[in-house]
């Protein structure tokens, strides 16, 4: 029979204490200082976003949205996306990005300046080419471009009790083109005056059409006084 020593009786003991050690006390403290380190990393990351979120509205709001490169809202957009992917204000912002320029698209054909709107298209291709507002305005702008346009310009202060300027006037609306609808664009030199076009317009185009539904027109503070006509089947 093996005789039992005094270092046998212990080697449990200091088996369990050895493993109590290593698989209690310290994973636990690691695991505490990793916690740690972590929340610091995300309040790091938090910062980082929030900050970024405030240089990209500013870039917005200035009109930089794809340039300078590393000014422009579209760069602190994508910044903000590499720290966290699922960002859902940045991608908001960039969806932003995109109908600007599509807009600046719509405005650059109404302003004959095709080259100008087939610039902002593919700007806004380069910020997202599957958003779904782009094919919808790449045809309009088309429509925009084939529309028989013309051009009206007041002689005077346009007032509606002036007889040679609503005769002009009902003349240049007489003369839109059969089996098409038109836009108008009313230029004035204040929101009265833009008004002031409107009614006249309206009443013209009653007139001619005995039709009483309000006229499609967009309106800019501009001068001279002036009305601009696209005609288009499609419109």
């Amino acid at each position: 029979m093996k005789k039992i020593t005094k270092t046998d009786s212990f080697l449990p003991l200091i088996t369990l204490s050895t493993l109590a050690l290593l698989f209690g006390c310290v994973p636990q403290k690691t695991s505490t200082v990793h916690m740690s380190e972590r929340k610091k990393e995300d309040t790091e990351v938090l910062a980082r976003i929030e900050k970024l979120q405030e240089m990209a509205t500013k870039s917005f709001k200035k009109d930089l949205l794809t340039t300078p490169d590393k000014k422009s809202a579209h760069y602190f957009y994508q910044q903000i996306l590499l720290l966290d992917p699922d960002n859902e204000p940045a991608k908001i912002g960039l969806d932003q990005i995109v109908e600007r320029y599509l807009a600046w698209a719509v405005d650059a054909a109404y302003k004959k300046q095709p080259a100008k709107a087939r610039s902002y298209i593919a700007r806004s291709n380069l910020v997202d080419k599957t958003h779904p507002s782009i094919e919808p305005t790449l045809r309009q702008v088309k429509i925009i471009n084939d529309s028989d346009y013309k051009k009206f310009v007041f002689d005077q202060t346009p007032v509606l009790q002036d007889q040679k300027n609503l005769a002009s006037l009902g003349s240049f609306i007489k003369d839109e083109p059969p089996n098409q609808r038109c836009r108008y664009l009313i230029s004035a030199a204040n929101d009265g005056l833009v008004r002031q076009i409107y009614n006249m317009v309206q009443q013209a185009h009653a007139v001619k059409s005995g039709d009483v539904r309000r006229v499609r027109a967009r309106n800019q503070i501009s001068t001279p006084n002036r009305l601009e006509r696209w005609c288009h089947p499609s419109f």
